[in-house]
């Protein structure tokens, strides 16, 4: 075997240190100040403690500070960046005016009582921490970019012209108020998308506008947490503007506006909304009877009175109580629901007048989600779903006196999801009829006292049946898969065999073109006890846990004696690691006809989040004693290895896999993944 040689270079242990005492001094932050209480120049070195002048090309790693009191002004004439400004000195000015310059501080600020002038040319920009204390003036000054952590920590700050923009995060925790005045175009304070402003601690706090034009724009997370039960976050004078992708967080205190600029009339729009246990949103008599946003209410002493007389939660919108808080809509509308309903566990929804959602025993439109109760005072029972409903444990839908409107529901149609999740359990008086959704969560349950129609004569057909946890029903025998049909880790189809109960899965032996059934969840099926020999034309799916655990192979395991693979046929397995993917262990396995030479169907590999794999690694797909045909006509990869990795098929006598090897040139890209033909390795 050749040898590699590699050349070290060795340094003495003393030059070693020198060079690093060398580099530590070169990368020293300097601290420069301004000698006198005089006005002048900042690029005029004379003006500073280290005769050279801070901020330009070569002199980035300065900390500035300006802290002698007086009344005068330094002009920054340049634009300059620097890694600290201290603007403490009581009376003194900092100028970005002439020529309209731009200032970058990295570093730590400290900014007590601080004035700032410019122009609409002129910005400055902050990183690292940055302390406003005193109060502060900020005039006409283009841009104030406030990244990296920004602590506001008493005293008011008068912004006339000004536009802050907080990038990083803010934290309000004195008493005071931002004054945004408005000379010639007027001041706004925005919170970015990713920025966030938190009000903190004791004491009440306002953002007060003088003269029109001015603004307050949430476009990232406002969060108020004021500790005093009275004490209030008011916008006053200005608008206040929650736009699509910001949030608020009302936890404890209150926030009081007339929300002018996020109410459309009185529907509100923009962003989302929480509300705590200790939170009030005040909007000074606003009315809102429609909601285009998300609404959570979240404990009992969560208040947004404005929204007692709702009308109406449109296709973009969500209310959501929980945590026993309970609502009722106002005796005098009628509730019209689009988007969602979530009526949390503990809580109670009553709609006192009539749910415009329910007539005639069906129920439209909209997503329902019920841990608790919801209350339909029309008494109109729900017999057929064309909506999304949900029930969570003990959730209910109820007449307002304890009836179960529910009881009587006997068809899930085309536009409706029936959902049951944390150990919900529910029981229809007879058979049910399946066109849309039934999507059963682990822990929960359903028993169908009939047939359920999505199964006739063992096909379970045109139907999206999803079971984590138990089906009973008289007929949920499951032969062939005509429609999409999911089988999580504890789910069980079984049906009824006079008084018993059987596992309607073991007779599983096809999946036909418009079908496709999946093992999730690291759920296996085992079906040699049938002898069965399942043929798939459409789509077999077969997950990984993605977790960790004491198996030997934690991805769902098909076995069989014999499977076949039609040419328009696709087997999706999920690789979580090098032993927890999905595979099939067969006795035989056939692809096409079985002709020496003959390929057929798709096989999709699918990457966990996380995935890693390494040179070499095998993932033996299909294990098979008997292997008729040459694998898979097409191989397609979601995900990406990295690494200059990817995978090929291979078939040997152990049966048909993937192998990672060096990437070739030349693959073609498909959206997130690879496509790859039919290149394969017969070993």
């Amino acid at each position: 075997m050749r040898s590699v040689r590699y050349l070290v270079s060795v340094r003495p242990l003393a030059l070693l240190a020198l060079h690093g005492l060398a580099v530590s001094a070169a990368c020293a932050q300097e601290d420069v100040f301004w000698i006198a209480p005089v006005s002048g120049r900042w690029a005029d070195a004379a003006n500073w403690s280290s005769a050279q002048v801070p901020g330009g090309p070569g002199a980035e790693n300065v900390r500035v500070s300006i802290d002698l009191a007086g009344a005068y002004t330094v002009d920054l004439d340049f634009d300059a960046t620097v890694s600290g400004l201290a603007l403490t000195g009581s009376g003194a000015s900092l100028s970005l005016v002439s020529p309209g310059t731009r200032l970058v501080t990295n570093g730590q600020n400290d900014f007590t009582g601080a004035s700032f002038v410019g122009n609409q040319a002129s910005s400055i920009t902050t990183g690292g921490l940055t302390r406003f204390s005193g109060g502060a003036t900020v005039n006409g000054l283009g841009s104030f970019n406030m990244g990296g952590v920004t602590e506001f920590t008493g005293d008011d700050i008068d912004l006339c012209d000004t536009c802050v923009f907080l990038t990083g995060d803010g934290v309000w925790s004195g008493v005071g108020a931002f004054n945004l005045e408005n000379d010639s175009i007027g001041s706004e304070i925005v919170i970015e998308a990713g920025g966030s402003l938190a009000l903190l601690g004791a004491g009440s706090r306002t953002i007060q506008g003088i003269g029109s034009g001015n603004q307050f724009v949430n476009r990232g997370e406002l969060r108020v947490a004021l500790d005093g039960g009275g004490d209030a976050f008011e916008v006053n004078g200005s608008r206040f503007q929650n736009t699509r992708d910001g949030s608020i967080r009302v936890e404890s205190g209150t926030l009081r506006s007339d929300l002018n600029g996020t109410l459309s009339g009185t529907s509100l729009r923009g962003g989302d909304w929480f509300i705590g246990d200790s939170g009030t949103v005040d909007t000074l008599g606003a009315q809102i009877t429609a909601i285009d946003v998300a609404v959570e209410l979240d404990g009992a002493g969560s208040t947004f009175d404005a929204i007692g007389a709702l009308e109406r939660i449109t296709d973009r919108g969500a209310f959501r109580v929980k945590s026993g808080r309970d609502f009722a809509t106002d005796a005098s509308v009628m509730l019209d629901v689009q988007g969602e309903l979530e009526v949390g566990a503990g809580s109670e929804f009553m709609v006192t007048n009539q749910l415009m959602n329910l007539g005639g025993g069906t129920l439209t439109g909209g997503s329902f989600v019920v841990g608790g109760e919801l209350g339909l005072m029309q008494g109109d029972s729900v017999a057929n779903l064309e909506a999304g409903l949900t029930l969570e444990g003990t959730g209910t839908i109820s007449d307002g006196s304890g009836g179960d409107l529910l009881a009587g529901l006997s068809r899930v149609g085309e536009a409706g999801v029936f959902a049951l999740r944390e150990g919900a359990a529910f029981t229809t008086v007879s058979d049910l009829d399946l066109e849309g959704t039934l999507d059963i969560g682990r822990g929960s349950a359903a028993d169908v006292r009939g047939d359920l129609s999505a199964f006739v004569a063992g096909v379970f057909g045109n139907a999206d049946l999803r079971v984590g946890g138990d089906l009973v029903a008289d007929n949920s025998v499951v032969e062939v898969v005509e429609g999409r049909l999911v089988v999580g880790l504890d789910g069980r189809i079984l049906f009824r065999d006079g008084a018993a109960t059987l596992d309607g899965l073991t007779r599983l032996r096809e999946v036909r073109a418009t079908g496709s059934f999946e093992l999730a969840e690291g759920r296996d099926l085992d079906l040699r006890s049938a002898g069965n020999i399942v043929a798939i034309e459409g789509d077999l799916l077969l997950g990984a846990t993605g977790g960790a655990g004491g198996d030997a192979v934690l991805g769902s395991v098909l076995t069989v004696d014999g499977i076949s693979f039609d040419p328009s046929s696709s087997l999706t397995t999920t690789l979580a690691s090098i032993d927890d993917f999905g595979r099939i262990d067969a006795l035989s396995a056939m692809f096409g006809t079985g002709a020496a030479g003959e390929s057929a169907g798709e096989l999709v590999v699918v990457l966990a989040d996380g995935f890693t794999a390494s040179f070499g690694d095998r993932f033996l797909i299909i294990s098979s004693d008997s292997l008729l045909g040459d694998g898979f006509s097409l191989l397609t990869v979601e995900g990406a290895l990295g690494g200059g990795l990817f995978f090929e098929q291979f078939v040997d006598v152990s049966g048909v896999g993937v192998v990672v090897l060096p990437a070739p040139a030349g693959l073609a890209m498909i959206g997130g993944g690879l496509l790859l033909s039919a290149r394969r390795r017969r070993d």
